[in-house]
């Protein structure tokens, strides 16, 4: 069985190597050292390159080859003026040829050299480009959801009071992930800066790792939630939110003092044991370790409406506890 990768290596690129390599050479008159700059290649590579023609190279290929002779004669002169980078190249070739394998004349040279994909009637590569079409949509709505949730917070001051000392941040899901590369968040954690919550970069998969690895470990018994975020925990607050909220309390072992890895371990068991869905998730912490309380979602944008309710229900109850004090009765 061939992979169309193979083909590609031993026919597609050497073809569109040895076509912009002779170009270079005999319409824009360079050198075979220029050339090898121009296309990162040894010169020796590019005297091997026009050694042969390209019909006695590729042949009884030609007529599969020819629909990218445009696209190289384009290309060819992008870089004899040096207005084309090497990213740039790769990415205009990737596109050309893997598209040409949704079958194009590439899927039909396949074809020609492993004969039973015909008989299979092969959509392989179609099927592939869908998938990921698919991926990147999903990808692109967590972007979205992170982004939005991030304004939502960013307008509300009441939230200020709730980031905990270690900062916070805001994670979403792939519906189907498996680790912390399928969960994007806000590299280098949110801060507050100017009295409102602010990212440094934008949301992009990978950023977080204790963040994801807590909504992972959740997400084995609670599917349902797709999103988290952390918050200060305040004394007494899951009294004051129970009426809301879902909560579940973990209680840290105060035996000996935790470094961060046996502090992971502790809570991914701790995870384990819970028996219902909560919207909050309270880490009595312990010794060198914040208390803190984990806010989920169905994707972020719920959870930044949680975390902005939370702050205003606290918020209230200080102020009921204010008012409380100002009638009591003074001597």
């Amino acid at each position: 069985m061939r992979l169309p990768e193979e083909f590609i290596v031993k026919i597609v690129l050497p073809y569109i190597r040895q076509k912009i390599v002779q170009q270079l050479i005999e319409e824009y008159h360079l050198t075979q050292q220029q050339v090898a700059r121009k296309m990162w290649i040894s010169q020796a590579a590019v005297s091997k390159l026009l050694r042969n023609s390209i019909k006695a190279s590729h042949g009884e290929y030609l007529p599969y080859l020819k629909f990218l002779d445009d696209e190289i004669t384009y290309i060819t002169e992008l870089i004899a003026q040096n207005l084309i980078s090497g990213a740039d190249f790769i990415l205009y070739f990737n596109k050309k040829i893997y598209s040409s394998l949704m079958g194009g004349n590439l899927c039909k040279l396949h074809k020609k050299l492993v004969p039973e994909l015909e008989l299979e009637k092969c959509n392989v590569c179609g099927e592939i480009w869908r998938i990921m079409a698919e991926q990147k949509h999903e990808r692109t709505k967590v972007i979205l959801h992170l982004t939005n949730a991030l304004y939502n917070l960013s307008m509300n001051t009441n939230i200020i009071d709730l980031v905990p000392e270690v900062r916070t941040n805001l994670c979403e899901a792939l519906p189907n992930a498996k680790n912390i590369e399928d969960v994007a968040a806000f590299p280098g954690r949110l801060f507050v800066k100017e009295n409102k919550l602010q990212a440094s970069n934008a949301p992009m998969f990978g950023a977080s790792k204790h963040l994801a690895s807590v909504l992972l470990a959740v997400r084995k018994k609670f599917p349902q939630f797709y999103a988290i975020s952390c918050i200060k925990y305040i004394n007494g607050m899951e009294t004051q939110l129970k009426e809301d909220f879902s909560i579940h309390v973990i209680k840290r072992s105060l035996s000996h003092v935790h470094d961060s890895k046996n502090s992971d371990n502790e809570l991914f068991a701790q995870i384990k044991m819970i028996s219902h869905p909560c919207d909050l998730l309270i880490d009595s912490g312990t010794y060198g370790i914040e208390p803190i309380c984990y806010v989920f979602g169905f994707d972020a944008e719920d959870v930044s409406k949680k975390i902005i309710k939370i702050a205003s229900l606290l918020k209230n109850e200080k102020k009921d506890e204010q008012s409380d004090l100002k009638l009591l009765p003074t001597n």
